[in-house]
């Protein structure tokens, strides 16, 4: 992520904070909970039914056909939203249970009701399906599975094992990187920055991000500042290196101790050799390190690696707190909080065990021992697959008496400690709900816009002209939703054309394969695009007047005017421009609906000139040569090379 992008997050939260008022404590957490959806899969309070009783009749004949083996359910609603995935090992059985139970909770009896079709996903194994679960909780996000609140993505440090020399990085996620993590570091952003620095000084990783393909004849900076052993020139063999990598590891891990005693035993060894230069490098890191260590409480006289989790739930059972300890080598490593939306009536024990299941497969390999008060559901399978990503034997326990018991009630004391502090502060998603609120009475919307899409064009007097789709669901920017478009056919600036045609190709990508879907039709479908295809509730283009009406036009060739909200926004006086409306509206400029709306307008511009710059700076580049059939790269450089200037080659 570059800099930019986390800068526009940065200032587009801060400024829905700095508006906000403090708010009272919500008495009936139940109430809320139809006022708090997720992303992309929403369900308002009108959309709630009262009874589900009543089957759609598709869903009869789909339910006798179920197969009795191991597999994935996903639930959707009207608008083919996936609102909730679950497992298990008998399909038919499990499936058929929402349906024809007589005993379902009134969350449950909620969700049912909304559902419109399912579909199944078979597996050989229950393994197979709890892996997969995982796996389609994280990318469809449904309304109604347990999913940590405000959206955070926490801060992880990756050591890129998969590069010859490894270095340190911080990242958001883990879900797509090769490398081994350590975290996720869920306090402060200044907490993990601290560790890399702290890492950086003692084991001396690379911190540069070249390839290091070639040598280099003199090092960089960071060597001379001893930061750094300089493997890009040599002066540090891969051996030395990866013994660094290793320190590391068991740094990041917590195994301090075991450190502790390696690096004695290398100072003896180069002792031996007479090799003290190195000796007294090696005694300043162990130095380093048992200052650090002693400042670290010990809780248990073990060498053990354990966690210690627990959950507390608010009087409606809506919101859980969860708190893990991390204990290795019996000192207390570090503890993470998390807030938890929970929105069916589960028992305590399908909840601990849905988080322990979110939790490890984000954070990576788990210790040896987790503690909790209550045995997880599923309890034998969880622990099969936490052995496997461990790939050594992982156990539950519930601590009755002793030290871990101790540590396990004062784990459940901060988890209820830290729910009170969340209950009495608005967090950064309420501010969000309450500024898409605001938004939604400013411009008369039937209902809360929680999918936005910003439109903006940008090109040099027609030249390297592109387009931008950017989308924030929930009022937070959906990265992997954002579209770039090529303008075709224009070489004139007609920004109102422009607009007409990235509006178009968008529109009936999404015209067409609802068509399909309602014929039935699935072997014409439109390549799959999980952004195209799913529709906004609310456009804004960048401009006034000229580019609304441009989009207006659009909408009603499509015939989406009466779906889709439509709205302009002029960058002089931030003017919002509606259809039909013959004056402007200025939102006021300490509101939260006028943050979030420069937010969305703002990024659909950056993003827009950002693949411009990108485009022009390649066509700059670009050789008539290429332009010529059958010539390839090759026989340009020979031509290049033979013939000093464009004349010669004439």
């Amino acid at each position: 992520m570059s800099r930019n992008k986390r800068r526009a997050d940065a200032v587009g939260d801060a400024l829905l904070a700095i508006s906000s008022v403090k708010k009272t404590k919500v008495e009936n957490k139940e109430e809320a909970l139809p006022k708090l959806p997720r992303p992309q899969n929403v369900i308002t309070e009108e959309e709630r039914p009262d009874s589900v009783e009543n089957i759609h009749p598709f869903l009869k004949e789909k339910l006798e056909t179920l197969p009795s083996c191991p597999g994935v359910y996903l639930m959707r609603d009207e608008r083919h939203r996936v609102i909730y995935v679950g497992k298990s090992a008998c399909l038919k059985n499990r499936v058929r249970s929402y349906f024809h139970s007589k005993n379902l909770t009134e969350k449950t009896r909620w969700m049912v009701s909304l559902v419109r079709n399912f579909d199944i996903i078979t597996v050989n194994t229950e393994m197979e399906a709890l892996i997969l679960e995982n796996v389609l909780i994280k990318k469809h996000r449904p309304y109604f599975n347990i999913l940590f609140r405000d959206d955070k993505s926490y801060p992880y440090l990756e050591l890129t094992t998969f590069e010859k020399y490894p270095r340190l990085r911080i990242v958001r996620s883990n879900g797509k990187l090769r490398g081994t993590c350590f975290g996720p570091y869920a306090g402060e952003a200044m907490s993990v920055k601290r560790t890399k620095s702290t890492v950086q000084k003692l084991f001396k990783l690379r911190p540069c991000q070249e390839k290091l393909d070639k040598k280099r004849e003199r090092p960089c900076l960071y060597y001379h500042i001893n930061l750094c052993t300089a493997p890009c020139t040599g002066y540090v063999s891969a051996q030395e290196y990866t013994s660094q990598v290793e320190k590391a590891a068991k740094f990041l891990s917590g195994h301090t101790s075991k450190l502790a005693a390696q690096l004695r035993q290398e100072i003896a060894e180069q002792a031996a050799l007479l090799n003290y230069e190195e000796c007294a490098k090696l005694r300043d890191t162990l130095q380093s390190l048992e200052i650090l260590d002693q400042k670290q409480q010990i809780l248990l006289q073990s060498d053990l690696d354990e966690d210690y989790i627990s959950l507390a739930y608010d009087q409606g059972r809506s919101i859980c707190a969860a708190v893990v300890r991390q204990v290795r080598e019996g000192k207390l490593q570090g503890q993470q909080n998390f807030v938890l939306e929970v929105r069916l009536d589960n028992q305590h024990e399908a909840d601990l065990a849905d988080f322990i299941q979110r939790y490890y497969s984000e954070n990576g390999r788990p210790p040896a021992l987790i503690a909790v008060e209550t045995e997880p559901s599923n309890k034998e399978l969880l622990q099969t697959w936490l052995s496997e990503m461990a790939k050594r034997k992982v156990k539950f326990e519930q601590p009755q008496r002793g030290e871990k018991k101790q540590i396990l009630l004062g784990t459940k004391e901060n988890a209820k400690r830290f729910l009170d502090d969340e209950l009495h502060a608005p967090s950064q998603r309420e501010l969000r709900q309450e500024a898409l609120s605001e938004l939604k009475d400013a411009l008369n919307l039937p209902h809360t816009p929680w999918r936005m899409e910003c439109y903006d064009i940008s090109n040099i007097q027609g030249k390297f002209s592109v387009g931008s789709m950017v989308v924030f669901e929930h009022g937070l920017p959906h990265r992997s939703h954002y579209r770039k478009f090529k303008i075709k056919g224009m070489d004139e600036p007609n920004d109102f054309a422009m607009m007409s045609q990235v509006l178009e190709r968008r529109l009936s990508h999404l015209c067409q394969n609802k068509r399909n879907l309602q014929d039935n039709n699935t072997d014409n479908l439109a390549k799959e695009d999980v952004s195209l295809d799913s529709t906004p509730d609310l456009i804004i283009v960048d401009g006034g007047l000229g580019q609304l009406g441009a989009a207006q036009a659009i909408l009603e060739k499509l015939g989406l005017d009466k779906s889709i909200a439509l709205a302009g926004l002029a960058k002089r006086q931030e003017e919002i421009f509606l259809p039909g409306r013959q004056t402007s509206i200025l939102l006021p400029l300490n509101s939260k609906a006028y943050n979030l709306v420069t937010h969305l307008r703002n990024e659909a511009h950056r993003f827009a000139i950002t693949f411009h710059r990108n485009l022009r700076g390649k066509g700059m580049l670009h050789s008539v040569l290429a332009d010529i059939p059958g010539l390839g790269p090759k026989y340009i450089k020979l031509l290049r090379t033979h013939f000093t200037d464009l004349a010669a080659l004439n």
